[in-house]
Formats: structure tokens, sequence, C-alpha cells
């Protein structure tokens, strides 16, 4: 459905046996770059190279159109689509490398081709029609190229974006900027330190990765007073990805995350409640740790949006989501 929506023209081939679908892939064309939207197969399609031949049958299809780039969304979990672009000498960027690279009109029309770039966060994976057809592209591939994001940048662009709030809190209600930057900032430097104890046991060493998209939503939502929490992730850093080992890092991860998170807000409450905070700036910081870490805990609980700790958490272990989803949703009543 997400692929249907944005832009024109459009174009697929799909992978058929039997008269049954078994897989296809979607592609648009945005300028001068060929971007395959979403790539998909059937289980029984799965280990047979049919991704693979997917994927050729794109790149031969943008070569007859005379495209010079190749773009491809990828969701930051998604392991067996960071290996497949990965061996075609596509790496993920940023959105300032977006710009640097497309200019500031292309960047802005690529980020809007699809509804998962400018609302969920996927990666945008990036590199020349060229590479992508040449079978030896993936040996000048690196490790910082597979393994996208960096601990204090990223940390810093997360905090960022996810304080833009307090901007908008003081803007529409006039209410305290210390006290809205101090609990979300709270917020998410306890969510990170526990996900980051969660990955440890799974992989080292880890590097966060906060999202790189959505931000085209999420900064004007938040600057006319909105919430759009941005979370981010410990993900390990290695050149290529073992699927069953990093689900189960990133499941942890992210339960820890949002334990944490409840566990700021409960405590937050019962202080509040006990009277134990006397000063106006620890009850005011307490008080907007609960309003707004409610909010935060809704996003990250709902089993829908792919960027946030539910359908990590459920793709990991669906007993550990119910038990989060109950937690979480007696939390949200009770704080």
């Amino acid at each position: 459905m997400f692929s249907l929506i944005l832009p024109k023209p459009k174009w697929a081939f799909g992978a058929f046996e039997d008269g049954t679908c078994l897989g296809g892939v979607i592609l648009k064309r945005i300028g001068d770059v060929g971007l395959i939207d979403w790539i998909f197969l059937s289980k029984a399609a799965r280990g047979r190279g049919s991704a693979k031949q997917l994927v050729g049958m794109a790149l031969e299809a943008f070569r007859r159109k005379e495209l010079t780039k190749v773009a491809a969304l990828v969701r930051d979990d998604n392991t067996a689509s960071w290996n497949l672009f990965a061996a075609r000498g596509l790496k993920a960027v940023s959105p300032v490398e977006l710009i640097r690279q497309l200019g500031i009109g292309s960047a802005v029309r690529l980020s809007f081709a699809s509804s998962k770039v400018v609302a969920y966060g996927f990666d945008l994976w990036i590199g020349s029609l060229e590479d992508a057809l040449d079978s030896l592209a993936h040996q000048r591939v690196s490790l910082d190229d597979t393994a996208p994001g960096n601990g204090v940048t990223t940390l810093l662009w997360h905090l960022a974006l996810n304080l833009l709030p307090a901007t908008a809190a003081v803007w529409r209600h006039h209410s305290s900027y210390l006290h809205w930057l101090t609990a979300l900032g709270a917020i998410v430097l306890v969510r990170l330190f526990f996900a980051y104890m969660g990955a440890l046991p799974f992989y080292r060493p880890a590097r966060l990765r906060a999202d790189r998209g959505g931000y085209l939503i999420a900064i004007p939502n938040q600057m006319i007073g909105g919430l759009l929490f941005h979370p981010a992730f410990w993900h390990p850093k290695v050149p290529r990805w073992r699927e069953p080992d990093y689900r189960t890092g990133l499941g942890v991860s992210a339960t820890l995350g949002v334990a944490s998170t409840m566990g700021l807000i409960a405590a937050s409450s019962v202080l509040l409640y006990k009277g134990l905070l006397q000063s106006d700036l620890a009850s005011g910081v307490a008080e907007t740790v609960v309003d707004v870490g409610r909010f935060v805990l809704l996003m990250e609980i709902q089993p829908l949006f792919e960027a946030w700790a539910g359908p990590r958490i459920l793709r990991w272990n669906r007993w550990a989501y119910v038990v989060i989803l109950a937690a979480g949703i007696a939390i949200i009543l009770w704080a």
C-alpha cells in the first residue's frame, strides 16, 4: 500500500512460479535516480537467489532508462536487505550526505518519494548505477558504509530532534523550557543507557543509530506544539549481518529501553504522590516526565510502526511483547 502512493512514474517486476506470485520489486523514478522502493518475497522463495535476480532486473531497467544513480529504501533492522544492497556498492546516507550528493531539490523529492521515508524514517541507500552493475562493487564498501552511524554525532542529532518539543512547549504554552529540556533529556538518556546494557551481551562493539528519516514530519509537527519521539537503537558494528543474533540483541535492547522508560515514569509519579520533591524545579521536571513519558511510551509499545520498539520486541519474542504491552498500558493509566 505504501509503495503505491507517491510518485509517478512507477513500475514493477514480479517473480512467479506455476501461476503464483512469489515476490516482486516496486520501482520509482525521481529525476536521474532509480528508486527500489520495495522488494518482497514469500517464505517459499527465500534462499533461492530470487532477491538478487529481482534487484538485477531493476538495475537493468534503470540502465535502459539511462539513469545515473540508484537508491533503495531499507528498514534499519532488515539484515537481508542490508547485505543485498551493500553487495551492490550502495551506501546508507545521512540527510546531509543526501543533499551533498543530489542537491537540495532532488534530495527533498527523493525524501517524499515514499511515505516510508517521510513518516517512518527508513534508511536511504545511494550509489551510482555503474557501480551497482559492477559485480566487484561490494569489495570497495567499507565497514562504516554498511553499519552507518556513530556515537557522538548520532547522539547529538538524536537529542536535538527530541528536544525540539521543548521549544514548541515554550512557544505554544509558555511553559518552562528547563522542565521540558530536562525531562526529555532524562527520558532519552535513561532509555539509551539501559538499551545499551541490553545490547552488550549479544554484540559488541555496538554503535548508536537514530532514524535517518522521518524528520520532514517530526520537525514541523514538534514546532507547532506536537510531540513525535524519535527512537534510537544500538546496532552491532559489523560488515555483514547474522540475522538470529541481531534480532535477539535488538529485541532485548528495545525491551530494556522501554522498561527503563516505564521505571522513570513510575519513579517520578511516586515521588510526586509522596510529596518528596521540595523544589519547584524538581516537581516541574517530574510532572513533565510523567506527562511526556506517557506519550513516548504509547508510541514505543504500539506494534504498527517499524521505527519504534514495539515491532522490534514483537519480532524477537511475542510473549515478551505481551508483557511489555500490558505493563506499558498499566503505567499509562496509573501514572
